[in-house]
């Protein structure tokens, strides 16, 4: 009998992570992977530019919260390269009002917010991550500490994205415990699986592109790259991908690319789902790399994270040799948008390291990545436009997948997560056992 084929367009994590469950749970299908770059991963990558070891988008991960990524690094037997952070990577600052000031700071004014959290209502509706935060903690913990944090993840905007679709356990907690406060202290007295691996973050001794080539390896279907799909049509019940120079045929197909490039290839064959997948907004950033030989950094820690109110063009500043003890620094700068000059970025570069940070010798390392469409914004609304989304998509077509992070989490470990769901889902509910 033969094999049902498989497409995967994108060899990003979404797109490795389909492949890996589809290898790992069945030999009933006949898989290829196509990428329009020339390497896998998405952001996610790391090179060695004038020994520094750069690292392109995601890492470092949090233990905790990362079960489904560590479970891939034990399956591929790459658990000895897992590199533990440092005791110092557990401190994390704000820059504000011209200085830095260390997080959390156990204020009184933090202490009674958090105290009177406890007999705050609940609100059942959706809200903004800001409108959520300052009802239930104030108007000063929203501005300096929420929307810094929501910086740091999504680089957008706590006033228009969605708490229920960035932070639903938080909605959660409000709605079954009426405090998230009381909620957090119910949930500590539950016993939680611990990892095997003991440090608090952690990332890869080679870089996370050592883990990528590492993935890639091991799973047991072919990449092509320099393949961008630039049609895709169904005829007599088979997919037709079209690239530049070949046509890919297949018995379904899994879309792994960002929701404007999947809206694209849709226009024809499932409009309003084009339509919808169009429809969701993206933030542009731009990662910026200052290299130092030997310790020139002013503290030890993760780094620092600067408020919108501060009206500043970085979003924050992660401080990559620190978190692991490093001897040689180097930081990366999270600058708004993917359209800055070279000189601009100069001048910021000079901003943080002399203002911020008070180092006077020029960086041994000056580099940069701009990154368009780099997170998708999960605005008011997002739980009802993937709702929507997958409906259309349901009545629109046939054997056609959608997997991203535009859906549900934008982090690696959400992406592993969630491709897996959708394979298991759509692949192996009818197989004979």
């Amino acid at each position: 009998m033969a094999k049902k084929r498989i497409l995967i367009l994108g060899s990003g994590i979404s797109g490795l992570s389909s492949a890996w469950h589809l290898a790992k749970k069945s030999n009933e299908y006949d898989c290829i992977l196509l990428e329009k770059s020339k390497t896998p991963g998405g952001w996610m990558g790391s090179h060695k530019e004038q020994d520094f070891l750069i690292e392109g988008g995601p890492r470092v991960f949090k233990t905790s919260r990362n079960a489904e990524l560590l479970q891939i690094v034990d399956e591929i037997d790459f658990a000895s390269s897992l590199l533990p952070s440092s005791p110092t990577a557990k401190a994390r600052f704000l820059w504000t009002d011209g200085k830095f000031q260390k997080v959390p700071k156990l204020s009184f004014s933090l202490l009674h917010s958090l105290w009177k959290e406890r007999k705050i209502p609940p609100v059942f509706e959706d809200e903004t991550i800001w409108d959520f935060a300052a009802r239930r903690f104030g108007k000063d913990i929203a501005e300096k500490l929420v929307d810094p944090m929501v910086l740091g993840i999504y680089a957008g905007d706590s006033k228009t994205l969605s708490v229920e679709a960035c932070f639903p356990f938080l909605k959660t907690l409000e709605k079954e415990h009426g405090s998230v406060i009381k909620g957090i202290f119910s949930l500590r007295k539950k016993k939680k699986k611990k990892s095997t691996f003991r440090a608090p973050l952690f990332s890869f001794q080679e870089g996370t592109g050592s883990f990528i080539q590492k993935w890639q390896e091991k799973i047991p279907f072919p990449i092509h790259y320099d393949q961008e799909i630039t049609s895709l049509r169904k005829e007599n019940g088979i997919w037709k991908a079209q690239s530049q120079n070949q046509t890919w045929e297949a018995d379904e197909v899994i879309l792994a690319i960002p929701a404007a490039s999947a809206a694209k290839l849709l226009q024809t064959e499932a409009p309003k789902t084009s339509e919808l997948l169009q429809s969701i907004p993206y933030e542009d950033i731009t990662t910026l790399h200052l290299g130092w030989k030997g310790d020139v950094l002013p503290f030890s820690a993760f780094g620092y994270l600067v408020p919108t109110l501060e009206k500043e063009p970085v979003l924050g500043v992660l401080f990559d040799t620190k978190m692991f003890g490093k001897k040689d620094t180097l930081i990366t700068v999270m600058v708004r948008g993917a359209f800055h000059s070279r000189e601009e970025l100069k001048n910021i570069a000079k901003r943080v390291a002399t203002h911020h940070l008070k180092i006077s010798q020029e960086p041994d390392l000056f580099s940069y990545k701009k990154m368009a469409r780099a997170i998708p914004q999960y605005v008011i609304g997002h739980p009802q436009k993937k709702e929507a989304l997958l409906k259309a998509l349901k009545e629109e077509t046939e054997d056609l997948h959608l997997v991203g992070n535009y859906l549900d989490g934008v982090s690696v470990n959400d992406c592993i997560k969630n491709a897996g769901k959708v394979v298991e889902a759509n692949f192996f509910q009818n197989l004979p056992t």
